[in-house]
C-alpha cells in the first residue's frame, strides 16, 4: 500500500513539473513575451527596460525557476486564502491573481438571512 502511494506521489511530481515546463515553453514559443506587456508604440529603450524589469533578459533556466517560484507563491496564496478571512486581507494585497481582491471582499461580507437583514 505504501509503495503504491509513494509511486503515485512521485508520478504526480513528474506530471506537475512536465505541465509547468510545457506552459513555460508555450509562453516563449510565440516570441519574446516582453511585447505582451508593452504598447505597440514603445521605444527600444522602453522595451529593454520592461524586459529587464520582468526578467526576460535572464537565461531561460533562471526564468523557468522564477516562473516556478511564482506558481508556488500563487498556490500558497490560495491556500492561505482558503484558511480564513483574516489571512485573505494579506493575500489579495500581495497576490498577482487577477480578481482575487474582489473575491476576498465577497467572502468577507457578512452573510444575510435572505430577507435583507443580518442573521
Amino acid at each position: 500500500m505504501w509503495t503504491y502511494v509513494a509511486r503515485r506521489l512521485l508520478q504526480s511530481v513528474f506530471v506537475i513539473v512536465g505541465v509547468t515546463v510545457i506552459s513555460f515553453v508555450a509562453l516563449h514559443m510565440g516570441g519574446d513575451p516582453t511585447y505582451l506587456f508593452v504598447s505597440e508604440r514603445a521605444t527600444a529603450e522602453e522595451i529593454a527596460e520592461t524586459r529587464a524589469k520582468l526578467g526576460f533578459d535572464r537565461p531561460l533556466p533562471e526564468q523557468y525557476l522564477s516562473f516556478a517560484a511564482g506558481l508556488v507563491q500563487c498556490c500558497t496564496d490560495i491556500i492561505r486564502f482558503s484558511h480564513g478571512a483574516s489571512s485573505s486581507k494579506k493575500v489579495y494585497r500581495s497576490s498577482f491573481i487577477p480578481g482575487l481582491h474582489d473575491t476576498c471582499m465577497v467572502f468577507e461580507r457578512p452573510a444575510s438571512n435572505g430577507k435583507g437583514g443580518r442573521p
